[in-house]
């Protein structure tokens, strides 16, 4: 691609040219991001939230675009048909990354060109449109609570209103349905016992023989990682009318087919972004009011309306509710405590495909790798990452203080955190990317010496700088007692000072025999807890 050819020139020309200069290197991102303004892509809790934005971040809006083109392609051409099931694909990404966003520019674009070609964005909820919501959805879809046959034909039914109210001109060729809250659309079970019965339905009728050639998408936070991605459908079943011709299916004949693959690459994320977020003050304290704007576009859209805090009137209850996947008693779950542990440091691979689709669908865990598998019946393979959000980072640094708590959340002293990591690579739940955990210990170690230092200047955890005389000598010091106190910010109660530090000790203790056990397996020179 374009992007790819990009980038290996830049690093090619970084490598080899001394004279390879900011100006060119500038030139060289113009590939890579073509400038886009201030533009920047929210979505939010309430699911207007940011929409009034400009536009999405260009590299997304084009990769998108080149996707629903390549759907088309199923129409026009046999070879692809008799590969791929139907005309769709799913967004897949955790929440806050601008998938609503992208679908509401898409639609603006799309319809704005030949009169052949026409965009719906349909938003899958019970409840009837907002007036705000009218702006960027075209249509609602009723996800009823109470799923018969009869439902597949109301659905069905509704989609066909649809397309003839899309057909306002007789040149309409291509439409392209967009559905958004489409996890309702999961509900359901057929007389069979197969689930996503109304889904399945819709998929049959995208590959309805008709004229007009229709394609969709699929998005949906909440939804899971296999729900776009259901077995194959029965050869007989409500989900399927007997009485229609369907474009690559014959009458006995097993559908064996792939499915297209899921759009992730979502680049939204600010610190991915080239230019600055534009602010109309700049805040004087270098913590989290300056480094929230740098994160996923959810929270910088919530920071400037002023709903970043917590209490009534702010959102970040809710943000700590998501990063422990909305589980109340999160101590007592091992995949709740991986995701604030890998939102602070990265813990390598995660093994259990179910914890990587809740760290997806409940958490804030970016999905950057999904292959299907030859074998249709396994799972599909899949990789996540937690890319560098200050607000995810700070609510974790919360998570990991034994003092704090908002409601009915609490946070867990250090060794509690440390034997969840532990936990974590004892049951494999992940593994270390390099193959023991010794590094993953010593960043948690860095880590707490930090908070240890931060607390004492702000209870809140929410000035990220410290002194970095203050913290060498606390991690060289291993947290005890006798490492130099100096004013430690601004409290000047020593014994209190002294009483934080300690708190270390107790910590490296735990920490130092978990590196110990994880490297004495790996490698007979570490003999002593002194020498990790």
């Amino acid at each position: 691609t374009t992007r790819d050819k990009a980038v290996f020139l830049f690093g090619w020309l970084a490598d080899r040219h001394t004279n390879f200069t900011e100006e060119l290197a500038a030139k060289a991102l113009q590939i890579l991001e073509p400038d886009s303004g201030t533009r920047s892509s929210h979505r939010g809790l309430r699911i207007t939230d940011g929409l009034e934005t400009d536009l999405v971040h260009d590299l997304d809006l084009k990769a998108f675009e080149e996707r629903v083109e390549g759907l088309f392609e199923w129409h026009e051409k046999h070879v692809v048909r008799d590969k791929f099931l139907a005309p769709y694909f799913a967004i897949v990404q955790s929440s806050g990354m601008g998938k609503t966003k992208l679908l509401v520019e898409f639609r603006k674009k799309y319809n704005l060109g030949e009169s052949e070609h026409a965009c719906k964005t349909i938003l899958c909820v019970d409840a009837k449109l907002l007036d705000q919501e009218k702006e960027y959805f075209d249509h609602k879809l009723d996800v009823e609570t109470s799923y018969t046959v009869s439902i597949v034909d109301t659905v069905l039914a509704k989609l066909d209103d649809i397309v003839e109210d899309a057909k306002n001109t007789s040149s309409l060729k291509k439409l392209v349905l967009l559905f958004d809250e489409a996890q309702g659309l999961m509900r359901g079970t057929d007389k069979s016992g197969k689930k996503s019965l109304v889904f399945r339905a819709i998929r049959w009728w995208l590959r309805v023989e008709r004229n007009l050639h229709i394609v969709a998408v699929f998005a949906g936070t909440t939804a899971a990682l296999t729900n776009f991605f259901p077995p194959d459908p029965p050869k007989m079943g409500v989900s399927r009318n007997k009485q229609v011709c369907y474009k690559n299916y014959k009458e006995g004949e097993a559908d064996m087919k792939e499915l297209f693959p899921p759009f992730y690459e979502l680049n939204t994320v600010a610190c991915l972004r080239r230019k600055k977020p534009a602010l109309e003050t700049q805040a004087s304290d270098p913590g989290f009011p300056q480094a929230a704007i740098y994160g996923r576009p959810l929270f910088a859209h919530y920071y400037l309306e002023g709903e970043l805090k917590e209490g009534k009137d702010g959102k970040l209850n809710e943000f700590e509710h998501r990063l422990v996947l909305s589980v109340p008693k999160y101590e007592e779950n091992l995949s709740s405590c991986y995701s604030v542990l890998g939102s602070r440091v990265q813990m390598g691979v995660v093994s259990s495909f179910h914890t990587l689709s809740a760290l997806i669908r409940f958490g804030y865990a970016c999905l950057v790798e999904f292959r299907q598998q030859d074998d249709s019946k396994s799972t599909p393979l899949v990789g996540v990452t937690f890319m560098p959000d200050p607000v995810c980072a700070t609510l974790a640094m919360r998570f990991m203080d034994e003092d704090w708590e908002d409601e009915e959340l609490k946070g867990r002293g250090k060794k509690f955190w440390v034997g969840q990591a532990e936990k974590a690579f004892t049951t494999k739940l992940c593994l270390p990317d390099k193959g023991d955990a010794c590094e993953i210990f010593a960043a948690l170690y860095m880590l707490f010496c930090g908070d240890v230092l931060r607390k004492m200047t702000n209870e809140t955890l929410s000035s990220f700088a410290v002194s970095l005389d203050e913290w060498f000598g606390l991690v060289k010091n291993g947290g005890s007692e006798s490492a130099p106190i100096g004013d430690m910010g601004q409290k000047e109660d020593e014994d209190e000072a002294n009483k934080l530090v300690s708190r270390t000790e107790a910590f490296l203790t735990g920490c130092g025999g978990c590196a110990t056990r994880s490297l004495a397996k790996n490698n007979e020179r570490v003999k002593t807890i002194g020498q990790v």
